[in-house]
């Protein structure tokens, strides 16, 4: 480490004895060789400031500020501390007597720097009010594809705020950023604005409560996704692969074959049913609260570990994305087409 600011600290001093094309050549430096940032980082505070400083004493300010930018750009300093560090520069006299002992200043308050805990940044979602009302939950027997856990219920639910579109990696990110949680995989497909997918129920309840918020009951789920429809999807009797994203290859209507993406996309990719909910049929599997019990099920919610999903994906047939249709899975599993959203506490 030594040797190597040694090495850059002579040849910037050689090759560019100004202090404007010192600062120049940090950079270029820093763009061209972004292994070297913080060895590059600090030649510009030691090399180039501080000769500034001897030389050009009327630049203090503009040579402060660039270097404060410089340094909060790449996070290693707040703004505070990053002008305490160049103004221990400014008032350093004999740069050859005093560099080695600067340098140990340098890396202690870095080490001080990295022992601060990271501010906690919890991401904005956008949430729909719904107000409460009574659900026919579940399909008669003359809709096409329905299955035998689909049986007819009257439900009532209260008043609830769920979010807009489900949570995406942008989102999840953030929590692993400032929880340590591990960070799911993209399958290559993009992160920021796609779903976050490679998440098991327990990944999702714990963001849900990082953001004092819950998952969605099930009964609160296709009250949501149905948006006051009585058909099999918000869209009606049918849906197309241009209202949802799913398998089109196999629809339930053989006149409306479409295109199979074979991935996610960005959510508020399609129009948004009655409610203002995106993509609530499609694009991925959506984790519920509830346990599910088959009709052979001992019902004991201590032993069950199975957990409801809903909404169909972008791999499903469009059976699968109905809104009555009921899928499960182990807590702890994760899939490629698996994620999540979530209901306000308040």
């Amino acid at each position: 480490m030594t040797e190597e600011l040694e090495k850059l600290r002579n040849y910037l001093r050689v090759k560019n004895p100004s202090a404007f094309a010192i600062e120049a050549t940090v950079n270029d430096i820093v763009i061209k060789n972004l292994n070297d940032r913080d060895i590059i980082i600090k030649l510009c505070i030691r090399t180039g400031l501080l000769l500034s400083f001897q030389q050009e004493p009327n630049h203090d300010a503009l040579f402060l500020n660039n270097c404060k930018r410089l340094l909060v750009n790449d996070n290693f300093f707040d703004e505070a501390t990053a002008e305490k560090a160049i103004l221990l520069c400014k008032y350093l006299t004999n740069f050859e007597h005093t560099y080695s002992s600067t340098l140990d200043s340098f890396n202690d308050t870095l080490r001080q720097k990295n022992k601060i805990t990271k501010q906690v940044i919890q991401p904005i979602i956008e949430m729909i009010s719904i107000k409460g009302g009574v659900l026919f939950m579940g399909s008669p027997n003359s809709e096409i594809g329905r299955s035998e856990n689909e049986e007819l219920k009257i439900i009532s639910l209260n008043d609830f705020r769920l979010s807009k579109y489900a949570i995406t990696f942008e989102q999840f990110d953030l929590f692993c950023d400032s929880t340590g949680h591990e960070k799911p995989d993209d399958e290559g497909w993009g992160r920021i604005n796609n779903p976050v997918i490679n998440v098991s129920w327990d990944d999702a309840d714990a963001f849900a409560k990082w953001m004092e918020c819950r998952l969605p009951t099930e009964s609160e789920w296709e009250y949501a996704c149905r948006s006051g429809s009585k058909t099999a999807f918000s869209t009606g009797n049918s849906i197309t692969t241009w209202q949802a994203n799913y398998n089109g290859h196999f629809p339930l209507d053989d006149k409306l074959k479409g295109i199979k993406r074979g991935k996610t996309i960005h959510v508020g990719s399609f129009a948004p049913n009655t409610w203002g909910l995106f993509e609530m049929h499609g694009n991925i599997f959506e984790w519920c609260s509830d346990r599910y019990f088959g009709t052979n099920d001992l019902q004991n919610q201590n032993t069950n570990m199975m957990r409801i999903c809903r909404g169909g994906s972008w791999k499903s047939t469009a059976f699968e994305c109905r809104s009555a249709y009921r899928s499960y899975l182990l807590q702890g599993q994760r899939s490629y087409d698996l994620g999540f959203r979530i209901v306000s506490l308040y």
